[in-house]
């Protein structure tokens, strides 16, 4: 994920071509206010500073020993400022967190500051850096840093790795924050520190695109649904199978000849022709997408169609054909069939739509899943990957979720605190603490991943399943009660359902972890000038191709129209 903006106008004016880019002066205020961050102080003067920073951590703060001493001698405590957008649920989780880090550490304090969503956080460090005020260390996306680094007071997070003893694998010392590959990424910025590539922030929790969908909605039309695939996609199935649907309304991936897992946007078409005829509700569209510009980006990997890669690629990235064909088959086998809607496209938050049984199926952040968790109570919602494009094309997904960096500041003491507790925020006791806490993500790390595995219970049963299996038989039970209505009855399922989900959003984690990653599954957008830009621009054509009225004769020129006016301005941008 990257940059989210909030650019006002939830409806597009259907129709009107240059209504494309009413968010272009939103653009403009970012670009204003990065040339902004440019200080009186070049980028000589921080390289100084940070390798000054960087000669004391080797002599004074290389281990566990050496940086608790330091912070010991300290005459009067530290104050480090944590901006963030966490969810009330992690945020409960990290205050304990802080807690026991401050315990720890007694001459650190930490002052965590919610800024709430992704915009509120790149505004106020906008507006900080300038003035010298932004916070010590900070939620970010790798768009965030390129965005920041302009002012030079992004920390490389290598003067501290290339030393700390918690990040070497010898024969003395084994690596505690081993991620698997592609989510400690290095950055090259060009114009930062020595230009050389560096690691400029590290991951905290991330999640990835995944479809939630209404399983009582396909356990109650189950019939007629597998009736109606098979006489579709009856090639597909294995042998003696015909019901890709269970008994409980849950997509059996096992009936099919393809050894996958996930569904393919063919049979969510077939699915929605149905349920659009055994509904006869005007109002009901059976898939909704929190994020447009998330789904034709990862559509377009799968076909091979890939991101650009530095803005010498956005126009010949806006001028393939391949791009324009993927956006019309959506407009086309989707959003023209009422099968596919968007809240920027109607104006209804998609989770709202979801919760009010208004949509079947729901794409968005496995992040988002105690939100839906936190309000249902009386239907059954279960989650698949992310659809693909055909069983032909490669799988892929988007890595999305915070990283953490660290800004500079006058008081080396503060940068070097700001370390310790980035540290501690990305340790494995933290990450399972957020993981069964909270439950949403996908496993960055091994050591994670094998500790939930030799997780047992008394009776040496893995801890994930025993926890699942038990809930589900307490709603079995439960479905047999006459008081229903009742409000303590009604409070508990809540809770135990709320629970029962969480530990499926883990167990569907620890499913996908190897494939995923020995496959190279997952993917994050490349980072470079003005990325944040040319996502808004990508995310706003997408969704006037599909606002393009239904009834038009000439749909491919429009589409070209609409690709060349965006070609245009990012040509003269």
């Amino acid at each position: 994920m990257v940059l989210k903006v909030n650019l006002k106008s939830k409806i597009l004016n259907i129709g009107n071509v240059g209504k494309i880019f009413i968010y272009f002066n939103a653009i403009v205020i970012f670009i204003i206010i990065s040339n902004y961050f440019r200080t009186s102080q070049n980028n000589e003067f921080f390289t100084k500073k940070y390798d000054n920073l960087r000669n004391v951590i080797s002599q004074k703060f290389y281990n566990h020993e050496s940086q608790v001493s330091y912070f010991k001698t300290l005459k009067k405590p530290v104050e480090i400022i944590f901006w963030h957008n966490l969810y009330p649920k992690e945020l409960e989780i990290i205050k304990l967190s802080i807690k026991e880090f401050e315990q720890h550490n007694p001459n650190i304090k930490i002052k965590e500051v919610n800024k709430v969503n992704w915009e509120q956080i790149c505004k106020s460090v906008a507006n900080s850096l300038p003035v010298n005020k932004q916070p010590n260390i900070a939620f970010s996306y790798d768009d965030h840093i390129e965005f920041y680094s302009k002012s030079f007071k992004v920390v490389p997070l290598d003067i501290f790795i290339d030393y700390d003893d918690d990040f070497r694998n010898t024969s003395k010392h084994k690596n505690k924050y081993s991620f698997f590959k592609g989510y400690a990424k290095k950055l090259q910025l060009s114009n930062v520190y020595d230009g050389k590539s560096h690691h400029y922030s590290l991951p905290f929790v991330k999640s990835t695109e995944v479809m939630f969908y209404d399983s009582d909605l396909f356990k109650q039309y189950r019939d007629d649904l597998n009736k109606f695939f098979y006489e579709k996609h009856k090639v597909d199935f294995k042998d003696d199978c015909s019901e890709i649907i269970d008994s409980q309304g849950k997509f059996d991936f096992k009936v099919l000849k393809v050894n996958k897992d996930y569904l393919i946007w063919p049979y969510l078409e077939t699915f929605c022709a149905k349920l659009i005829e055994l509904k006869k509700d005007r109002t009901f569209i059976p898939i909704t997408s929190e994020s447009l510009a998330n789904l034709i980006i990862i559509s377009n990997e799968q076909k091979g169609i890939s991101y650009p890669k530095d803005e010498n690629e956005i126009k010949s990235f806006l001028l393939d054909e391949n791009v324009k064909n993927n956006m019309q088959y959506f407009k086309e086998n989707f959003y023209n069939k009422g099968f596919l809607t968007s809240s920027k496209l109607i104006g209804i938050s998609s989770k709202e739509m979801f919760m009010q049984r208004k949509t079947g199926m729901f794409i968005t952040s496995t992040r988002r899943s105690d939100l839906l968790h936190n309000q249902v109570s009386d239907f059954n919602i279960e989650m698949t990957p992310f659809p693909c494009m055909s069983y032909n094309d490669q799988y892929k997904n988007i890595i999305q979720g915070p990283n953490v960096n660290l800004f500079y500041s006058e008081d080396d003491d503060k940068m070097l605190a700001s370390w310790l507790f980035l540290k501690h925020l990305i340790s494995k006791d933290v990450y399972m603490d957020m993981l069964l806490g909270k439950g949403g993500f996908i496993i960055t790390r091994e050591d994670v991943l094998n500790t939930l595995k030799n997780s047992k219970t008394s009776s040496e049963q893995n801890f994930i399943d025993e926890q699942i299996r038990t809930l589900e038989n307490y709603f079995c039970e439960k479905n047999n009660i006459t008081d229903k209505q009742n409000p303590k009855v009604i409070g508990d399922q809540k809770i135990k359902r709320r629970e029962l989900y969480k530990f499926k959003s883990v167990k569907f984690a620890q499913e996908h972890t190897y494939d995923n990653n020995d496959k190279d599954t997952y993917f994050t957008t490349p980072i470079f000038v003005d990325v944040v830009f040319f996502r808004s621009i990508l995310n706003d054509l997408f969704t006037e191709i599909l606002a393009i009225d239904s009834q038009t004769t000439n749909l491919k020129q429009k589409i070209n129209f609409l690709f060349m006016e965006a070609y245009t301005r990012i040509a003269h941008n």
